[in-house]
């Protein structure tokens, strides 16, 4: 894994929290707003903008998760 990747992955994990708190505040402030339009059309532009956060970081846990799966499978392969 490369010391990007590294620091990525360390990290990762409360990237996603942050994104998916985040989403939830919006969620519920949508649920708050009344018949405001013009914060609505605001909220809803965050929440497009979040989810596709959350979709990029999720992909690239699955990437990073998977690295480290495979690193550690070969440490652990006996050596012929």
């Amino acid at each position: 894994m490369s010391y990007q990747e590294q620091k990525d992955f360390e990290a990762i994990d409360g990237r996603i929290e942050e994104t998916e708190a985040k989403l939830a505040r919006v969620h519920e402030e949508m649920g708050e707003i009344g018949s405001d339009s013009v914060r609505l059309q605001r909220l809803m532009a965050e929440q497009a903008e979040l989810e596709a956060r959350l979709e990029e970081l999720l992909e690239r846990w699955t990437y990073l998760n998977e690295l480290s799966e495979q690193i550690e499978a070969q440490k652990t392969k006996p050596r012929s």
